[in-house]
């Protein structure tokens, strides 16, 4: 699993020096000159930050555990910590925005069974172009105040917040609702994410996730 600082590192042979050390919770890139010069092709790998890929024009080709996408305009794939994955291809013409978000972004998000879908079970969305025009003028405001010097956190934050929601509550064709399940597996791997440390115990997790210890 590689960290943000080394994914730059090892795949991004000319991105800037601030942007190599940008350690934000929180960063948005175009595209156009962030991906641009990507080693291709890369192989495999785990990240331990979360990623969303936001095409505007042209298209990016992903690979997300065992499905490869092919991710156009008006289009969006969200990629977790932890997932295997790797950037296969990039049209010449490609626009759009990568942003990298920590875990903590998302916490404060009120989010139902449903929400949960879009991060394991369909993580690509194709937008409709309302929504699509929307969402591209609220990156635009999130980027200008990432780049401001005086920039307030708080309102990236909610931002993007308002960004991911709006996504995810999107229709989405072949989304499914998660069963108990999966809900249960999706927050213990979050809990273990979390707490790799001062947590090991079966009762713990049991309690967190209302289960009995023999679920």
């Amino acid at each position: 699993m590689i960290r943000n600082y080394e994914y730059k590192k090892l795949f991004l042979p000319t991105v800037s020096t601030n942007d190599l050390f940008n350690g934000s919770k929180l960063q948005v890139y175009p595209i156009e000159n962030y991906l641009k010069s990507i080693v291709i092709p890369v192989k495999l790998y785990k990240t331990s930050f979360n990623f969303l890929i936001f095409v505007t024009k042209g298209f990016v080709k992903q690979q997300l555990e065992t499905s490869v996408f092919e991710i156009n305009a008006n289009e969006a794939l969200n990629i977790k910590k932890g997932n295997f994955t790797a950037t296969l291809e990039l049209s010449a013409d490609v626009e759009g925005f990568f942003v990298v978000y920590e875990n903590e972004i998302i916490t404060d998000i009120s989010l139902n069974k449903n929400d949960l879908s879009f991060f394991y079970n369909s993580p690509f969305l194709i937008l409709n172009a309302v929504s699509f025009d929307w969402i591209v003028r609220a990156f635009i405001l999130l980027k200008e105040e990432l780049l401001t010097d005086d920039r307030i956190m708080e309102i990236c934050v909610a931002l993007f917040q308002a960004i991911l929601l709006k996504i995810i509550r999107l229709e989405n064709k072949g989304n499914e609702v998660l069963s108990r399940a999966r809900y249960i597996s999706f927050h213990f791997r979050e809990l273990v994410q979390k707490h790799p440390v001062n947590h090991k115990t079966i009762s713990y997790y049991s309690n967190q996730l209302k289960i009995s210890d023999n679920f």
